[in-house]
């Protein structure tokens, strides 16, 4: 199995990819990443899991578009079904893909994912959350300390050089195409929540943050090492 991890940015300098072959243990990090180069990456992949929103909440599009008049209630309008649930689960709430800067993300994500039936939708940070737990501080920018003490668990299953660990610390991008490459192998093996049954219909719509279980990290196994039998 190969699965990719895409840290989507809305220009290609800030965009990171990252490719695990679970087979062999090789892990490629790369960032500065355009769309010629995600589109050969999805390509390859077996799964792939890509920072950025799959869709607009549902009653927006509405609104937009005519079909329903505009909601009293804003928060139906700036946040979708799963940004709700995993701010329930884990007390972190998504950036909204209609009012954050985000979307420019969002736009550029549908075009590569039109006709892809292998993305899923990640999120590093609810990932994170899950996988270190801890007390929680962020990891973006000039945290590279932080990031060293996330990343230091997921080497137990991504088997990262010297050089991508130095790049994973050196800029956040980087470890979130990683976290992305994780969860997509997550997603692969069942380790990830489904939307619940009321939400179904509406994950097929906006989007599901693909949010790994609780503990799953553990059981991913480590690339390279022999699949195990049931």
């Amino acid at each position: 199995m190969r699965t990719l991890g895409i840290d989507l940015a809305s220009q290609p300098a800030n965009t990171a990819a990252c490719e695990i072959d679970w087979a062999s243990g090789d892990v490629s990090l790369v960032r500065g990443v355009d769309d010629d180069a995600i589109r050969a990456a999805l390509a390859r992949a077996d799964r792939a899991g890509i920072d950025a929103p799959f869709g607009w909440p549902e009653p927006f599009v509405a609104a937009v578009s005519g079909a329903a008049p505009w909601p009293r209630d804003r928060r139906v309008l700036t946040h979708r079904a799963t940004d709700r649930f995993v701010h329930r689960e884990i007390g972190k709430l998504p950036m909204s893909v209609t009012t954050d800067r985000i979307a420019y993300c969002a736009m550029r994500c549908v075009t590569l994912i039109e006709g892809c039936e292998i993305a899923v939708e990640a999120y590093p940070d609810a990932a994170l959350r899950v996988w270190v737990g801890g007390p929680w501080s962020s990891y973006k920018r000039d945290a590279r300390e932080r990031r060293a003490v996330l990343l230091e668990p997921l080497l137990e299953v991504a088997p990262l050089s010297a050089a991508q660990i130095e790049a994973c610390l050196a800029f956040d991008d980087n470890l979130d195409a990683v976290v992305c490459a994780l969860v997509a192998r997550a997603a692969a093996v069942d380790e990830t929540v489904p939307p619940p049954p009321e939400l179904a219909r509406l994950a097929e719509v906006e989007g599901w943050i693909q949010l790994p279980r609780p503990g799953s990290l553990c059981r991913l196994g480590r690339a390279g090492a022999p699949d195990r039998t049931p």
